[in-house]
């Protein structure tokens, strides 16, 4: 029956491990990246993360916004 697993182990998905762009960006380094992509980071420190766009593509329709005080 769907939704009702009775081992918890069936209620676990793997993926294959892909790996498509791996890179450590130093201090004072930038990354250009497609609309498309996602971000993430992990750091051993404070890290900035500063969004721009630029194109004609400037309507948001897609995007569900959120208040930070929402967040977390």
């Amino acid at each position: 029956m769907m939704g009702h697993h009775r081992n918890p182990s069936e209620r676990v998905v793997r993926f294959k491990k892909v790996i498509r762009f791996k890179s450590v960006i130093k201090n004072e380094q930038a990354v250009i990246s497609p609309g498309w992509s996602m971000h993430s980071g992990v750091s051993t420190r404070c890290y900035t993360f500063i969004w721009g766009m630029v194109g004609e593509n400037q309507v948001f329709g897609d995007m569900d916004r959120v208040k930070v005080s929402e967040l977390g």
